[in-house]
Protein backbone atom coordinates (compact mmCIF):
# COMPACT_ATOMS: atom_id res chain seq x y z
CA UNK A 1 0.00 0.00 0.00
CA UNK A 2 2.96 2.57 0.71
CA UNK A 3 4.43 1.73 -2.40
CA UNK A 4 1.33 2.59 -4.15
CA UNK A 5 0.90 5.88 -2.32
CA UNK A 6 4.65 6.31 -3.14
CA UNK A 7 4.17 5.88 -6.79
CA UNK A 8 1.16 8.29 -7.08
CA UNK A 9 2.40 10.63 -5.44
CA UNK A 10 5.16 11.00 -7.67
CA UNK A 11 3.08 10.77 -10.70
CA UNK A 12 0.97 13.48 -9.54
CA UNK A 13 4.27 15.71 -8.75
CA UNK A 14 5.26 14.52 -12.13
CA UNK A 15 2.63 15.71 -13.92
CA UNK A 16 1.70 18.85 -11.60
CA UNK A 17 5.61 19.77 -13.28
CA UNK A 18 5.16 18.53 -16.68
CA UNK A 19 1.63 20.11 -17.22
CA UNK A 20 2.41 23.73 -16.80
CA UNK A 21 5.40 23.13 -19.41
CA UNK A 22 3.17 22.32 -22.31
CA UNK A 23 2.34 25.70 -23.45
CA UNK A 24 5.63 26.95 -22.52
CA UNK A 25 6.77 24.22 -24.52
CA UNK A 26 4.59 25.28 -28.11
CA UNK A 27 5.89 29.19 -27.34
CA UNK A 28 9.64 27.88 -27.01
CA UNK A 29 8.79 25.96 -30.80
CA UNK A 30 7.18 29.18 -32.23
CA UNK A 31 9.66 30.93 -30.93
CA UNK A 32 12.53 28.62 -32.19
CA UNK A 33 10.68 28.48 -35.84
CA UNK A 34 10.56 32.35 -36.13
CA UNK A 35 14.76 32.48 -34.71
CA UNK A 36 15.47 30.12 -38.11
CA UNK A 37 13.47 31.91 -40.14
CA UNK A 38 15.44 34.87 -38.77
CA UNK A 39 19.15 34.01 -39.48
CA UNK A 40 18.12 32.48 -42.76
CA UNK A 41 16.71 36.14 -43.62
CA UNK A 42 19.53 37.55 -42.08
CA UNK A 43 22.23 35.10 -44.27
CA UNK A 44 20.05 36.36 -47.39
CA UNK A 45 20.81 39.88 -46.42
CA UNK A 46 24.69 39.07 -45.50
CA UNK A 47 25.17 37.91 -48.48
CA UNK A 48 23.31 40.74 -50.48
CA UNK A 49 25.79 43.53 -48.58
CA UNK A 50 28.45 41.22 -49.60
CA UNK A 51 27.55 41.56 -53.18
CA UNK A 52 27.32 45.24 -53.18
CA UNK A 53 30.31 45.85 -50.83
CA UNK A 54 31.78 44.22 -54.46
CA UNK A 55 29.98 45.81 -56.53
CA UNK A 56 31.04 49.32 -54.91
CA UNK A 57 34.84 48.29 -54.46
CA UNK A 58 34.77 47.19 -57.99
CA UNK A 59 33.04 51.26 -58.93
CA UNK A 60 35.92 52.12 -57.27
CA UNK A 61 38.79 50.56 -59.04
CA UNK A 62 37.44 49.59 -62.71
CA UNK A 63 36.69 52.41 -65.22
CA UNK A 64 35.64 49.89 -67.61
CA UNK A 65 32.96 48.78 -64.94
CA UNK A 66 32.06 51.53 -64.54
CA UNK A 67 30.96 52.22 -67.87
CA UNK A 68 29.26 48.92 -68.35
CA UNK A 69 27.59 49.40 -65.55
CA UNK A 70 26.48 52.69 -66.41
CA UNK A 71 25.42 51.64 -70.27
CA UNK A 72 23.14 48.78 -68.17
CA UNK A 73 21.10 51.09 -65.63
CA UNK A 74 21.04 54.27 -68.72
CA UNK A 75 19.80 51.71 -71.47
CA UNK A 76 22.73 53.57 -73.62
CA UNK A 77 25.24 52.17 -76.23
CA UNK A 78 27.58 53.35 -78.53
CA UNK A 79 26.35 54.74 -82.30
CA UNK A 80 28.39 52.26 -83.78
CA UNK A 81 27.20 48.98 -81.38
CA UNK A 82 24.63 46.63 -81.81
CA UNK A 83 22.38 45.80 -78.97
CA UNK A 84 20.45 42.19 -78.78
CA UNK A 85 18.42 41.77 -75.70
CA UNK A 86 16.51 38.42 -74.67
CA UNK A 87 13.15 38.96 -73.46
CA UNK A 88 12.18 35.95 -70.56
CA UNK A 89 9.91 33.48 -71.56
CA UNK A 90 9.13 32.61 -68.48
CA UNK A 91 8.18 35.76 -66.93
CA UNK A 92 4.80 35.34 -68.04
Amino acid sequence: MIKVSAVTAFVILVACLVIPLGPRMAEYQALNDKGQVLDAERAALQREIERRESELQMLERDPLFVEVKARDTLDMCQPDEVVFRFEDSRAE
